[in-house]
């Protein structure tokens, strides 16, 4: 299981308008969310994944500055954020 701060990659999944992407990297965000979601952001897109660990490589982790600098730009712009569901294991049959 992820680790709030730490930068991951993602090999394959979709985006907000359900295009698949491949290979991207996201910090988490939270991995509290229940049934192994773990929430990620890219840009403005908060993204819930339930993942396995083979699903997922942890490259690295952010400092407790650029930690902090996230939490207040989500908090900021709480009301500008795409969410991102559509990784989740529930939404596949959508």
């Amino acid at each position: 299981m992820c680790q709030p701060g730490e930068i991951v990659v993602i090999e394959k999944f979709l985006d907000s308008e359900k295009h698949e992407n491949t290979r991207h990297s996201f910090v988490v965000l939270s991995n509290e969310f229940g049934n192994n979601e773990e929430g990620f952001i890219k840009c403005n897109q908060l993204h819930y994944f339930d993942l396995t660990e083979d699903e997922i490589n942890i490259i690295g982790s952010v400092n407790a500055t650029v930690w902090d600098k996230i939490n207040e730009a989500l908090d900021k712009y709480e009301d500008k954020i795409i969410i991102n569901t559509y990784n989740l294991k529930a939404d596949e049959d959508c």
